[in-house]
């Protein structure tokens, strides 16, 4: 995730800044996904033709249920560093699989549906929390 979370803003939560381009890959197991925003949360976005390592973004804001504002760098040009962009849901299911984004050039949304994974969130998933007896769930107790 590095590639493009932490030149945006500098303030990534701990550890996002410390994965590689495979965000959603390296994610699995050390933090919790989902295909809800939040904010604070990473949008990962899949590779595509026009973005052959995928990308990232961080949700700034919740504008409403199919709408976030987003942080990112590298999307509307080279090093260009763009926080409250707009990101809306484009999918047909409300799922956040597809999205269409600011694209600075143009003063609107671009015209590409750009494919998603979900959102990365800070928390440890479920399967690392702690159990009852001190070992954690994912070591089978």
């Amino acid at each position: 995730m590095r590639a493009h979370h932490d030149q945006a803003s500098g303030d990534c939560e701990d550890g996002f800044d410390r994965l590689g381009f495979d965000g959603w890959g390296e994610a699995e197991g050390r933090y919790a996904r989902g295909g809800e925003p939040r904010p604070g949360a990473v949008l990962a976005f899949r590779p595509t033709r026009a973005m052959p390592l995928g990308h990232v973004a961080v949700v700034g804001e919740i504008v409403d249920e199919r709408r976030v504002l987003l942080d990112h760098a590298n999307w509307s040009g080279p090093g260009m560093i763009e926080r409250r962009a707009l990101a809306v849901d484009v999918s047909a299911e409300g799922d956040w699989s597809a999205v269409r984004v600011w694209y600075a050039p143009v003063g609107t949304l671009g015209a590409r549906e750009n494919p998603t994974f979900g959102f990365i969130y800070s928390q440890v998933p479920a399967s690392q929390l702690a159990v009852s007896d001190g070992e954690t769930a994912s070591t089978g107790g």
